[in-house]
């Protein structure tokens, strides 16, 4: 059985407590009687000595043994025979009290929330066809106008978000600075770079990019990344960001912002044994797990999104990553680019839902050999 609270388990029934007297004994039954024959005796002395006239003081001292006598008899008596009443154990209440009633206090109110870009699934398609971009497409974006279509031979279109109207995809083909960003506000232009993050030896836009910024701007950029044994490497997907320093103080700035990215590869995903056989031989789509590739496209422009919501960027220019990886007569080369197409609008699809209001305010796509999502776009936005 449980034990009461605030009685002492260790001690067992059958032993006493320390609070009750000792048991009687014979002793002191003996003793008792002795001091009472005695207390008779004396006090019939004393009775004798003052009916017969003996001396006075014979008698006052045998009355007094006497009462002596009794006074101890009576104390034997109750110390050893009398025991004193037990004291009722206080046992506490097992129930606990009833608590005051509380006043109710009303909830907060709450922001609207705001989904953390890494708490969000990817969801990657089953088919990576036009037809997919274009349904991807339609479900986020409107024309800009009623009006508007999207013609056969155009270099630049536009279309604004279905949630965010005030949001604006721009594609074009051309030169990285043949549509400049707005001026008036915080712009961004992003640059793919390789893991060491140099500054010579780039190609294609990042050269194109590189030769209005100036070196001291491109270095302090750099130097946010940690020295690991006296090297300094970005990591597949990570991006960094810092102001925009123009080599030619005379020109203005085309952005306010340059964004460094070391973009996912293919090959990057592939392991080291699957290196060691692929060693010369082309890569393909069948040599790689395909929503692992898609979801690491995802996770690198979402991760530059944060940046720009964390720097106060409402403007961006960026091109596709991942579309270089496979050579255009490979046999999968159209499938990887709806894929590289998808995973970009995926992640914009991952910008809306984080909030009542998208930080960025538009994301212009860039492209020299053709216009951006044009193909899907046509799908997406017929003409009437």
């Amino acid at each position: 059985m449980t034990p009461l609270p605030g009685l002492d388990p260790s001690l067992p029934p059958s032993s006493p407590s320390p609070h009750q007297p000792r048991p009687p004994h014979s002793s002191s039954l003996v003793t008792t009687l002795a001091l009472l024959v005695l207390a008779f005796a004396f006090c019939l002395l004393g009775a004798l000595c003052f009916i017969f006239g003996a001396p006075s003081p014979i008698g006052v001292i045998a009355l007094s043994l006497a009462g002596g006598f009794l006074v101890s008899a009576l104390l034997t008596y109750m110390r050893s025979f009398l025991k004193p009443l037990p004291e009722k154990p206080c046992i506490p209440q097992l129930h606990p009290q009833a608590k005051p009633r509380e006043e109710a206090i009303p909830p907060p109110k709450m922001s609207p929330t705001k989904i953390p870009p890494q708490k969000i699934p990817i969801i990657c398609p089953r088919s990576w066809t036009l037809d997919t971009v274009a349904e991807k497409l339609k479900s986020l974006f409107d024309l800009p106008s009623p009006s508007s279509e999207i013609p056969d031979k155009k270099v630049m279109f536009s279309l604004k978000g279905k949630c965010f109207p005030q949001f604006i995809l721009n594609c074009f083909e051309g030169h990285p600075f043949d549509q400049p960003l707005p001026t008036s506000t915080r712009g961004a232009f992003v640059v793919q770079v390789n893991s060491c993050m140099s500054y010579d030896n780039n190609i294609g836009r990042t050269l194109a990019i590189l030769t209005r910024v100036d070196k001291s701007c491109w270095e302090t950029i750099c130097k946010q990344v940690p020295l690991i044994q006296g090297v300094r490497t970005l990591r597949h997907g990570q991006s960094i960001c810092g102001e925009w320093e123009q080599k030619d103080k005379k020109v203005h700035s085309p952005a306010t912002h340059l964004i460094l990215v070391y973009p996912p590869t293919l090959s990057s995903l592939l392991s080291l044994e699957q290196t060691r056989v692929l060693k010369e031989k082309a890569l393909t789509l069948a040599n790689i797990n395909k929503a692992q590739a898609f979801c690491a496209l995802v996770k690198t422009y979402t991760n530059i999104f944060e940046t720009c919501k964390n720097n106060g960027i409402e403007h961006l220019q960026i091109d596709l990553f991942g579309t270089k990886d496979l050579y255009s007569g490979q046999e999968d080369y159209d499938t990887w680019q709806c894929g590289c197409q998808l995973a970009f609008l995926e992640s914009l699809r991952h910008l809306f839902i984080q909030g009542q209001e998208t930080p960025l305010l538009s994301i212009t796509l860039q492209s020299y050999q053709e216009v951006p999502l044009l193909q899907g776009a046509r799908k997406a936005f017929p003409k009437d």
